[in-house]
């Protein structure tokens, strides 16, 4: 989502977003994202925020007016004076934010890191157990038990049970990241799966603003529903 490049506007140079300083003046044509968060210095657009936060029309910039990173120029050309760093911006914020979670882990993933403090031993002297009994005991085929060690520390190794949580809720964080929703941990997505019932207030972000009748009916005993209608 992070934009990658920047133009001067005194110079029309493309160049690296994070090269781009403070009090720099960017040009941003239609179309084009808007790069680092600043302030229109010239010009007038219509900048589409939704992706930040969540407003489902077009926001009017004009001299002045404080622009964000990652919105998208929707029509007009404006020179923006930049007033943060790129690793500063909001959009990256929010990237920090995403990874921070990533790196939290969630209470079943802790707890699966407790019964693996006791549970790798284990599989280690199974495993050498394995490949050592029949030493002492002088069997044959002391290689045939060496293979057979060898297969029950790759088998029962906890390789997939360690890893099952966090990828999945690595995933499940980057794919909520990429559609605009940020969680703020593995916990939080726990919790998440017990919500039998959710409710939202903010027009625009989930619902189109619009009303339709979806029913009519008559409050009267005596008065017909057609009697309503003809009204």
């Amino acid at each position: 989502m992070t934009p990658q490049q920047a133009t001067i506007a005194d110079t029309g140079e493309v160049v690296n977003v994070k090269d781009v300083k403070l009090n720099t003046i960017l040009a941003v044509k239609a179309g084009e994202l808007i790069p680092v968060d600043g302030i229109v210095v010239d010009g007038t657009c219509e900048v589409d925020e939704k992706t930040l936060t969540g407003e489902s029309f077009p926001v009017p910039k004009q001299k002045v007016s404080n622009v964000w990173a990652e919105t998208v120029n929707v029509n007009g050309y404006v020179s923006v004076k930049t007033a943060a760093l790129a690793e500063d911006c909001a959009v990256a914020k929010m990237a920090r934010l995403v990874e921070e979670a990533q790196n939290n882990k969630s209470s079943v993933q802790r707890l699966i890191d407790r019964c693996a403090k006791y549970y790798t031993p284990a599989v280690v002297l199974i495993s050498a157990g394995v490949a050592v009994v029949p030493i002492a005991l002088k069997l044959h085929n002391r290689s045939n038990w060496f293979h057979l060690a060898l297969v029950a520390l790759v088998s029962v190794c906890r390789c997939g049970l360690i890893l099952s949580t966090p990828v999945a809720t690595f995933c499940a964080l980057s794919r909520a990241a990429t559609s605009g929703l940020l969680i703020k941990g593995g916990d939080y997505l726990e919790i998440l799966a017990k919500i039998k019932y959710m409710a939202f207030d903010k027009t625009g972000t989930i619902t189109r603003g619009e009303f339709t009748l979806t029913d009519f009916r008559s409050l009267a005993d005596d008065i017909p529903l057609t009697t309503l209608l003809y009204w």
